[in-house]
């Protein structure tokens, strides 16, 4: 077993990848239908990260020091737990703050709001041929990081801006925009 939730890209996912991804999903449909949670997480969003990230620091230290891939036993199954709790902790936090710090109206924020389903969609496609392109040609890791985060982020919101915006698929997704 591996330590992390594994990748699968097969047709039928397997039960353990069902059971982690599917609790999340089953606890955005729950925040979504008890909206006064968001409220929890704007009071407390420091609070969740802080301990979310004392967990991350925690599951470090057990992955380098404690736990050899392929066992199984009590503290492969403590790791997995608290790296679940990790994932909600910090995401309740990342919610909470946005709630507290960025709820106001802005065209930039709306902009990224309006496009992130579309550099959702292509990311991963491009994050991959990249990658691809960077070791073909033997780029040194950190920059092969930084040409992925910023050339994905380029042709992904250039994508959307050409190609989706001003469309009816744009149109579509989030409403008639016009051209200024």
């Amino acid at each position: 077993d591996d330590l992390t939730p594994s990748i699968w890209t097969g047709l039928f996912p397997k039960n353990p990848q069902l059971l982690y991804y599917g609790f999340f999903y089953g606890l955005g449909i729950f925040i979504f239908f008890n909206k006064e949670w968001l409220l929890r997480f704007k009071e407390k969003y420091a609070l969740f990260l802080g301990i979310g990230t004392l967990i991350s620091l925690v599951n470090v230290y057990l992955v380098n020091y404690s736990l050899q891939e392929g066992s199984f036993g009590i503290l492969v199954l403590i790791y997995k737990m608290l790296y679940a709790l990790q994932n909600i902790l910090l995401s309740f936090g990342l919610m909470g703050f946005c709630l507290r710090h960025l709820n106001f109206s802005s065209t930039r924020i709306r902009y990224f709001s309006e496009a992130s389903y579309c550099v959702y969609i292509i990311h991963l496609v491009l994050v991959a041929s990249i990658q691809i392109l960077c070791i073909v040609y033997n780029v040194y890791a950190p920059l092969r990081f930084v040409a992925t985060l910023v050339g994905t982020s380029l042709i992904a919101y250039l994508t959307y801006h050409l190609l989706v915006r001003y469309t009816l698929i744009g149109t579509v997704l989030h409403g008639a925009r016009y051209r200024e």
